[in-house]
């Protein structure tokens, strides 16, 4: 009887360690099931401007299970041909993954939405102009000197006409289609080692009604000219706005 027992107790261990092996391998399986994403080697630095060549790339292996949606950031290992040439717009250490985010390209042609959009340059005064925190897309209104006859304006407090003359107009929102030879960002432009060109010469869009440009614009070229061109400022709008809708 004594044998009996013992013979069901190691049976039964027999099976509880083929059961508890077979759930370590699984778990082994599971670990070794990688996900090969791109990374810089370790010995390697890329500044902004400077190419990914295939010799500064390797293999970065992740466990599935523990990569989530990491692919859509990163990129993986086997876009090694499509990272290859390009630039980053950032400073790159050795060790670092390759983010997807990284390697943004200026757009090459304006980006037109309907065909009555015109485009116009507008030189703004360089002097008050910080033209790197701009970009295309943004919004913008113009501050133009008024010159020759000056109109009174309205005074905030009692709303009556005023005596004191108006020094300027603002003009807008008008939004940058362009900044001097970039449409894109300014740390796409420096990747691509695009030159940056007059940058005071700010590109925007404008509406074609028929025979003339839309009332807001008319009134800005109009100003421009009056003021020959000189001291036209830039306020850029919070881009907030386009975020919230507001």
């Amino acid at each position: 009887m004594k044998g009996s027992y013992g013979l069901i107790v190691a049976v039964v261990v027999g099976v509880l360690g083929a059961v508890l092996n077979w759930i370590y391998l699984q778990n082994k399986t599971r670990d070794v099931e990688n996900v090969s994403f791109l990374g810089l080697r370790e010995d390697v630095t890329i500044q902004p401007g400077e190419s990914f060549k295939e010799s500064d790339l390797e293999r970065v292996q992740i466990p599935a299970r523990y990569a989530g949606n990491l692919r859509e950031y990163v990129h993986l290992y086997s876009e090694v041909p499509t990272v290859v040439g390009y630039s980053p717009t950032r400073v790159y250490q050795g060790g670092q993954l390759i983010l997807r985010a990284d390697l943004r390209t200026p757009p090459s042609d304006i980006a037109f939405t309907n065909k009555n959009q015109r485009l116009i340059t507008i030189e703004v005064d360089s002097r008050g102009f910080q033209s790197s925190l701009y970009k295309p897309g943004d919004q913008i209104d113009f501050i133009v000197p008024v010159m020759g006859p000056r109109a009174t304006i309205i005074d905030g407090g009692t709303g009556q006409p005023t005596n004191r003359a108006k020094d300027f107009e603002v003009i807008g929102p008008f939004t940058i289609a362009h900044i001097g030879e970039r449409l894109g960002s300014p740390d796409a432009a420096r990747a691509s080692r695009m030159r940056s060109g007059q940058e005071r010469n700010i590109g925007i869009f404008a509406t074609w009604e028929g025979e003339q440009y839309d009332a807001q614009t008319t009134k800005l070229l109009s100003l421009v000219q009056r003021a020959n061109g000189q001291n036209v400022r830039v306020s850029m709008h919070s881009r907030l706005e386009s975020k919230t809708g507001n």
